[in-house]
């Protein structure tokens, strides 16, 4: 089935006027929270477990937990058993496939397999995510208990955002691209730079990679260590680009679903 491409905006258009789009959504949500969780504790070694991982930790079941709560409340329906597979499989192949990508990309730069690498790297990338998905979502809420629910949850990940940016500053690779990120121009296609991007100067530059640039994979220093040499190394598939491509994909598949969601 081919997927029909739409925008974030367009999408909570068409979810909100419907209580079982809008519920199925909240669920969506909740088990993307679950998710989250489960992979920290998966990634995460016990040695490297912290303050800030145990927050962490709380607040993505915490989050599950709410969403999950005010759907059934506010909505006062019951999914069946077809309806949670459906929605476990979408939220499975968005995050899944994410977490395949950057561990490939991970190993490409590293040379080798780095699961505290990949869990931080993921985790940005998808709190980035979350802080796109978020605020327009609350903007256009009327219902004040999911709002106050919304509201939690933005000022959680916005902590988990700079809990995180400072944990990606001991992967020197990874400063320039958070520094740069937000300033990006958005691409006009997928992976397509737009026009205005010609003009646009900054140290890392995604789409334009020369190859003879690109060293010899260097071998890592630590567990969850990037190497000195790392600083240097330049690869054309971040993380972020990456999670565009599979949340357009996730985003694609939840509404092609929808569609045939009785109001």
């Amino acid at each position: 089935m081919s997927l029909q491409a739409i925008s974030w905006n367009e999408f909570i258009d068409r979810l909100l006027p419907s209580e079982a789009k809008h519920h199925l959504w909240l669920r969506a949500l909740s088990y993307l929270e679950y998710i989250g969780y489960r992979k920290m504790v998966k990634a995460v070694p016990y040695a490297k477990v912290n303050a800030g991982v145990y927050r962490h930790l709380s607040d993505e079941i915490q989050h599950s937990f709410m969403l999950r709560e005010i759907a059934d409340k506010q909505f006062g329906h019951k999914l069946s058993f077809e309806e949670v597979e459906n929605l476990v499989e979408m939220a499975e192949s968005y995050f899944q496939g994410l977490d395949s990508q950057v561990d490939d990309w991970i190993q490409e730069k590293l040379g080798i397999k780095d699961p505290y690498a990949s869990y931080v790297w993921v985790s940005y990338s998808i709190e980035k995510r979350a802080m796109k998905v978020y605020p327009p979502y609350l903007a256009k809420l009327s219902q004040q208990p999911i709002k106050l629910v919304i509201q939690k949850i933005i000022k959680d990940e916005a902590e988990h955002l700079s809990y995180l940016e400072n944990l990606l500053q001991k992967f020197p690779e990874a400063i320039s691209l958070i520094k740069e990120s937000d300033s990006l121009p958005q691409a006009e296609a997928e992976g397509e730079a737009p026009a205005s991007f010609a003009g646009w100067r900054g140290r890392r530059e995604p789409l334009i990679v020369k190859k003879s640039n690109i060293t010899s994979p260097p071998q890592a220093d630590g567990e969850g260590e990037a190497p000195a040499s790392f600083a240097g190394w330049r690869g054309r598939r971040e993380p972020l680009i990456i999670e565009q491509k599979c949340f357009e994909g996730f985003l694609g598949r939840l509404n092609n679903y929808f569609e045939h969601v009785k109001t």
